[in-house]
């Protein structure tokens, strides 16, 4: 089977496109992960020892949290809603076991 000309498949040439901008955006987040762990010392250390069970978009996403970007800050970096911001700060609360009424913030200063 022949491989398709991308030069002239627009479809594709947008998926290409769109693969490249994940892979900046990952080596970026790598990048980024190793000043926030000289700047907020032994923060993630602590918040992967104490909740396995994160991902590592969840670990994204609590960074955000602790540099105190709002939910549309936030939902703008992960291309999503700022009501689905909202589900996803509830179910990693959920995940992590914090009660509601403990602000996410002050439990995350807590840990660092």
């Amino acid at each position: 089977s022949e491989l398709p000309d991308v030069s002239q498949n627009i479809k594709l040439k947008t998926h290409i496109k769109t693969l490249k901008e994940h892979l900046k955006t990952d080596s970026e987040w790598d990048n980024f992960i190793v000043h926030f762990e000289e700047v907020n010392q032994g923060l993630l250390s602590t918040l992967k020892e104490k909740h396995p069970n994160l991902s590592s978009n969840d670990i994204r996403f609590i960074c955000y949290v602790y540099m105190n970007l709002s939910l549309k800050e936030i939902g703008t970096i992960f291309n999503i809603t700022q009501e689905a911001c909202r589900k996803r700060k509830e179910r990693i609360f959920r995940k992590m076991q914090i009660d509601k009424d403990i602000s996410f913030y002050d439990y995350l200063s807590r840990l660092a």
